[in-house]
């Protein structure tokens, strides 16, 4: 018989999660600015890429879920520190992969 997953083990496993996520919002990543040096960038320093495309933009859309859901502040924290982080830096010239980080500070501009 299949085992009931209780809200305590999932909040714990999201928790487990959201922490492991912040790696890939942060950690540099070699072998991604490797594969980058060699892309037309329309002039762009490569390093505005690093933490700021596809994968990072569906995680953060997934935390924004998380915080309208649970209205866990913690959540939101990780948004605010992320999208400061990466002004700071600067962000790269759009296309597809690159606007995926805009839709969860879509959500947070609009102060749902």
């Amino acid at each position: 018989m299949a085992e009931l997953i209780t809200k305590v083990q999932i909040e714990k496993t999201l928790q487990i999660l959201s922490q492991s996520f912040q790696k890939i919002l942060y950690e540099d990543d070699d072998k991604f600015m490797d594969g980058m040096k060699d892309k037309n960038l329309a002039g762009d320093d490569i390093r505005k890429y690093q933490h700021w495309e596809w994968t990072q933009g569906v995680g953060l859309y997934g935390m924004w879920m998380l915080y309208k859901e649970t209205g866990d502040e913690s959540y939101k924290q990780i948004l605010d520190k992320y999208y400061e982080k990466s002004f700071e830096t600067g962000l790269p010239s759009r296309n597809i992969n690159t606007t995926a980080p805009m839709l969860a500070l879509s959500f947070l501009a609009e102060g749902e």
